[in-house]
């Protein structure tokens, strides 16, 4: 079983990442393509947040040196003064994926 392919959402020139079109759609296939995969596990994006994508679970880490306010949250795009988090992932023997997430203090 895979258990880390890299995608590097980089943009030359720019502190932020992003993923194109050409590449969705090369996770998508790859994901279609190969059933055993049990989710996609994502470094961090300064909030730690879950969805589907391909039909498989996503779970985007949470940030370490700040996190990204939700639109409700305030004028302010960065908290500074937010808690570091991290998580941790077990896939068990049946291939269920659980996430946890913990603040460090």
């Amino acid at each position: 079983m895979r258990i880390a392919q890299p995608c590097d959402s980089g943009a030359p020139g720019s502190a932020e990442g992003e993923l194109d079109e050409e590449t969705y759609d090369w996770i998508e296939t790859t994901l279609a393509r190969r059933p055993e995969i049990a989710g996609i596990l994502t470094g961090h994006a300064h909030t730690p947040a879950a969805t589907t994508f391909g039909g498989r679970p996503l779970v985007a880490g949470p940030g370490v040196p700040w996190t990204l306010r939700l639109p409700w949250e305030g004028e302010q795009v960065a908290d500074r003064d937010a808690p570091v988090g991290l998580s941790f992932h077990v896939l068990d023997d049946a291939g269920r994926l659980t996430s946890h997430f913990r603040v460090v203090t």
